[in-house]
């Protein structure tokens, strides 16, 4: 069953071990890094055991702000992803970068 929830990651609150996975699209890191620190430690509540963090972006240089931040968390793993195997999809916002983490087990 899949069962998808549109929300603000940074300010919403949820049970933890609630999901299997989350989406952050495009966050915009430059401006709020503290607000992004505190959503990805939220995420990582909310996620259960087999969760994945999936994190798009629209330049390297928020790319490498996320992975700094992700690396600074400890329950959280990077996964490789080779994005030549993600299909092209005309998304208005142009994600260009994907990130994906699994809890640290």
């Amino acid at each position: 069953m899949l069962c998808l929830l549109y929300a603000d990651v940074r300010t919403i609150a949820f049970a933890p071990r609630a999901f299997d996975a989350i989406l952050i699209r495009h966050p915009d890191v430059a401006r709020a890094p503290q607000t992004w620190q505190t959503a990805l430690r939220n995420s990582v509540r909310w996620l259960r055991q087999v969760g994945r963090l999936l994190i798009t972006t629209y330049s390297l240089d928020e790319l490498t702000q996320m992975c700094a931040f992700c690396a600074s968390i400890a329950a959280l793993r990077a996964l490789q992803l080779d994005e030549r195997q993600l299909a092209p999809v005309p998304l208005s916002g142009r994600d260009r970068h994907v990130l994906c983490y699994a809890l640290n087990t």
